[in-house]
């Protein structure tokens, strides 16, 4: 679902030049669900039991379907079949060998194989550390879906003032300096404050990340290069049974933190050493077929 849904958006605006306002669009839909889905599917619990919720839920991925259906995409130019194996050698290839994409998709497996579990943790900081009922565990995560909504209505001032590869950076620099303080916090008030900044720069790594591939991949292969960053949500509930693992050992503050340390050392030595990420600028409206990858590395060819 992910990749296909990532290949076909592109194709239903007039030039690249808007994918940069499209991406915020959709991750928008994602994150303002994390803050209204959970109170629809309580009221359905408390209602009629779980099984409704499952329904309703069921109800709206078919309502999409209906929606999919009504869309007329413009025509891409056939490309050759190949084995799905081959297809996905190829596009691995494609990314290996390309300046901006490795680092980038580096940075987004490392963050969530060592940083996003931090979510499946939050439970025990409730009851172990900031000592507060299931309303408070309810409103950590709440913040959490606040900060994104918020992160994705300024990420576009950052954008205007920095290369996108250095607001990748600095987003998941910021969230493990973020999650450090998180976890050294006694207070359930700088608590909340803390999740909802590290929801706001979350997002913004996010969605940065996926305009530049969305504007400097080739549309061959989109759907390839997609389907590979998007495995970076298959780490996140991996990242979260070790951070619950070692937190059995030390403490759930302690297994954060180390982990957020692991995120902020790695990623800013990739920081230090890619500097086609670090200088990659995006399409411009003047000119909407036109990205820049700095002159120290180039891009392969199809």
């Amino acid at each position: 679902d992910e990749p296909s849904r990532a290949s076909l958006f592109p194709r239903l605006l007039p030039d690249r030049s808007f994918i940069p306002s499209a991406v915020p669009l959709i991750s928008l839909a994602w994150s303002s669900t994390r803050i209204i889905a959970p109170s629809i599917a309580g009221f359905a619990i408390a209602a009629a039991g779980a099984g409704v919720s499952f329904f309703i839920a069921s109800a709206g991925a078919a309502a999409m379907v209906a929606m999919i259906r009504l869309i007329r995409v413009r025509d891409v130019p056939a490309r050759s079949q190949a084995a799905m194996l081959d297809d996905l050698k190829a596009g691995a290839r494609y990314v290996w060998a390309h300046p901006v994409f490795r680092p980038l998709l580096l940075v987004a497996f490392i963050n969530s194989a060592f940083g996003q579990g931090y979510m499946l943790t939050l439970p025990v900081f409730q009851a172990d550390v900031l000592h507060v009922d299931a309303r408070g565990l309810g409103l950590m995560y709440s913040v959490l879906g606040v900060g994104a909504v918020s992160g994705l209505f300024i990420y576009s001032r950052f954008l205007k003032r920095l290369p996108p590869g250095r607001v990748v950076l600095g987003a998941v620099i910021l969230f493990s300096i973020g999650l450090i303080t998180f976890a050294a916090s006694p207070w359930f008030g700088l608590s909340l404050v803390l999740l909802f900044s590290v929801g706001v720069v979350a997002v913004i790594q996010i969605t940065t990340g996926q305009v530049i591939l969305q504007t400097l991949v080739e549309d061959h292969l989109r759907g390839r290069v997609m389907s590979l960053y998007g495995l970076h949500w298959v780490f996140l509930p991996v990242s979260g049974a070790i951070m619950n693992s070692v937190a059995q050992l030390t403490g759930a503050p302690w297994s954060v933190a180390g982990s957020a340390t692991v995120v902020l050392v790695s990623v800013s030595l990739i920081a230090l050493r890619s500097a086609p990420l670090r200088g990659v600028t995006l399409a411009s409206a003047n000119d909407p077929e036109t990205t820049s990858v700095p002159q120290t590395a180039t891009a392969p060819s199809s």
